[in-house]
């Protein structure tokens, strides 16, 4: 198997990153075909920092798990298989490593309430601060969404805890208290991959 020069420097540069984080998840032969001809095609790009305080972006969620992250018109959240505009997400840098999910079209942001389930709301990360996302880039070269306000160490009984968006193979959608299963890790998948 032959690989260009320019696929090697961006697996070093990703594997640099990998080895710099805190997560310890080994990277699977199946995940690393994946996500090689997924950089071949041109569907992911390499993220060699946290997004910007001024990054916003048109995606898929893609979850380990087979599906994508869909904000339904009637505020409903699921996973699905299909790929129309429901799951389409706008991901909004709120901060750094911060970001915010919503759909598009209806406006709705996802949210995460105190007790770890998710829904949707209109009011967005300035005025809501259950819609803000703490985004990481693990080890496996997925992605977390762990709730920003509740993982803060604080007097409220539900702070300090962890809340990590999450999708099972039946496409609900819940949160997790760690990323150790698949569930719980994303790739963002550009809307260019829909034109190929």
């Amino acid at each position: 198997m032959e690989f260009s020069i320019s696929y090697l420097s961006r697996l070093v540069t990703v594997l640099a990153v990998f080895v710099s984080t805190s997560s310890t998840y080994p990277v699977s032969d199946d995940t690393s075909r994946l996500l090689a001809a997924l950089f071949e095609d041109g569907q992911i790009e390499e993220q060699r920092e946290v997004r910007s305080k001024s990054y916003v972006e048109e995606e898929r969620l893609f979850c380990a798990t087979g599906s994508y992250l869909e904000i339904r018109n009637d505020g409903g959240v699921q996973g699905t298989v299909t790929r129309d505009l429901n799951s389409v997400v706008e991901i909004s840098s709120v901060g750094v490593g911060l970001v915010s999910i919503r759909n598009p079209e209806t406006g709705l942001y996802l949210a995460i309430d105190s007790d770890g389930d998710v829904y949707t709301s209109d009011i967005g990360p300035y005025a809501c601060r259950e819609c803000v996302f703490k985004e990481s880039l693990l080890l496996n070269w997925y992605h977390s969404y762990e709730s920003y306000y509740y993982s803060l160490p604080g007097p409220d009984n539900n702070k300090g805890r962890h809340f990590y968006l999450s999708i099972d193979r039946r496409g609900h959608v819940k949160t997790m208290p760690h990323t150790s299963r698949r569930m719980s890790h994303f790739i963002p998948v550009s809307l260019d991959a829909d034109a190929a």
